[in-house]
């Protein structure tokens, strides 16, 4: 099973900054171009382009599996991203996750 078709991140008890990225034409089976999986993080995407990814499953551009979260994503451009279940982006998590999206 293929995860995160640019990145994969995965960890504990840290952050993930991604700022002034283009991820283009990237395919997984879960997030296209981003696949974040992780406990008691952080992630920080800024200033980031995701065009044409695709993926099998979930998440054409991010998929996120999270478990106590904070993700921010301010100025972040998604087009033509596709997959099978929520084409642009996916969020799964267990306990609570709070997800900004600013513009």
């Amino acid at each position: 099973m293929l995860l995160g078709g640019a990145i994969y991140a995965s960890d504990r008890n840290n952050d993930f900054n991604v700022h002034k990225c283009y991820m283009k034409g990237n395919k997984a089976n879960y997030g296209g171009a981003l696949y974040l999986y992780v406990n008691n993080f952080n992630y920080d995407v800024r200033t980031t382009h995701f065009e044409s990814n695709v993926a099998s499953l979930h998440g054409g551009a991010v998929y996120m599996y999270s478990n106590n979260n904070l993700a921010a994503f301010e100025y972040v451009n998604l087009t033509k991203n596709i997959a099978y279940y929520n084409g642009m982006f996916s969020v799964s998590c267990m306990r609570y996750m709070s997800v900004i999206f600013s513009v």
